[in-house]
């Protein structure tokens, strides 16, 4: 009796667990400095950055690109 009682606590557990994934927002917070190759902070510089995710499953596939 005790081993249904635990068994379903867990059963109960994993889906709280699993329900919490789902909210998660799709998107990636980053932060960076621009620098010059001396370590000045480019402070008023127009600069283009682009962030390249590969999957790790298939080499060479991008999973997601922005500029």
């Amino acid at each position: 009796m005790k081993q249904i009682y635990l068994l379903l606590v867990a059963a109960l557990l994993s889906l709280g667990i699993s329900a919490q994934v789902s909210n998660v927002p799709q998107a990636v917070n980053y932060q960076a400095v621009a620098r010059t190759a001396t370590g000045s902070i480019l402070g008023n510089a127009n600069i283009s950055v682009r962030m390249t995710i590969n999957d790790g499953i298939n080499p060479g596939f991008t999973a997601y690109q922005e500029t």
